[in-house]
């Protein structure tokens, strides 16, 4: 097994966080923006990946496929990243409440 380093852009930058990682947005506007797209990114993610398991539901439920396994990956991805989803939700609701107490 080969362990190779992160692939970096010239300017240090990592270049790119894989295929559907964050690091497609290094090169846009300002950090609001990128923070925006990445949410805007996961949100699309997670709606694809309950789409895909209430389809391989629907699937086994009505005889039309017998791969159980599948929908039970299916399941298993669309959990995770909803709970994923939940939990940035969480983390930012707590940053901004945190940023309103502060004194001014």
């Amino acid at each position: 097994m080969e362990i190779r380093g992160i692939p970096r852009g010239d300017d240090g930058s990592i270049a790119s966080a894989g295929a559907g990682g964050i690091g497609k947005f290094a090169a846009k506007g300002n950090a609001a923006e990128r923070f925006s797209d990445v949410l805007s990114q996961l949100l699309s993610d997670v709606n694809r990946l309950q789409t895909d398991a209430d389809a391989a539901t629907k699937g086994v439920a009505t005889g039309s496929s017998d791969d159980l396994h599948r929908v039970m990956i299916a399941l298993s991805k669309a959990d995770l990243s909803m709970r994923l989803l939940v939990e940035v939700r969480n983390r930012a609701m707590e940053a901004y409440q945190e940023i309103s107490r502060l004194p001014l």
